[in-house]
């Protein structure tokens, strides 16, 4: 029986999803690479949260007139972050019917960007940390959806 009981616990804790996050260093970019932003600007914030000034910039492909943005099925979407002199893209690319959202908040006297892709075709949830003391931005994926994802209903209450 207690050969059993320790079988079962080796294959129970072998099954189990890890809980330590896998992270992923982001580099910096320069300016030159980055270029400037695309077409439309959606977004432009500057946080302060303690002795870390932050600013995110949302932009896209998609052109605008007077306010009015002219979109498309697929737009190219950009989110960029530039925090003590450092440039750092946290998103660059295609968006299908979708749309990026970003909360940006202080965890622990990090500067912490949450990010959400979500879309007919999309659904991705990305955290950001950056240290300002190793000047390192680390992003891991809590959830990416890599399987053919077909979205059914999303709610518009916030």
């Amino acid at each position: 029986m207690r050969i059993f009981l320790l079988s079962l616990f080796i294959f129970i804790a072998a099954c189990s999803p890890s809980t330590t996050p896998t992270y992923t260093q982001v580099q910096p970019t320069t300016e030159k690479k980055l270029g400037s932003p695309l077409t439309t600007v959606l977004d432009k914030t500057i946080v302060e949260l303690g002795d870390t000034k932050a600013e995110l910039l949302l932009s896209t492909s998609a052109s605008s007139d007077k306010g009015n943005i002219h979109w498309d099925d697929s737009q190219h979407w950009r989110l960029t972050l530039r925090v003590d002199g450092l440039s750092f893209v946290l998103f660059d690319g295609f968006l299908g019917i979708a749309k990026l959202d970003y909360w940006v908040s202080l965890l622990d006297d990090q500067l912490v960007v949450m990010t959400l892709t979500s879309g007919s075709a999309q659904f991705a949830l990305s955290r950001f940390e950056y240290s300002a003391e190793k000047q390192v931005l680390k992003k891991t994926e809590p959830f990416n959806a890599d399987e053919n994802w077909n979205l059914m209903h999303q709610s518009h209450y916030h």
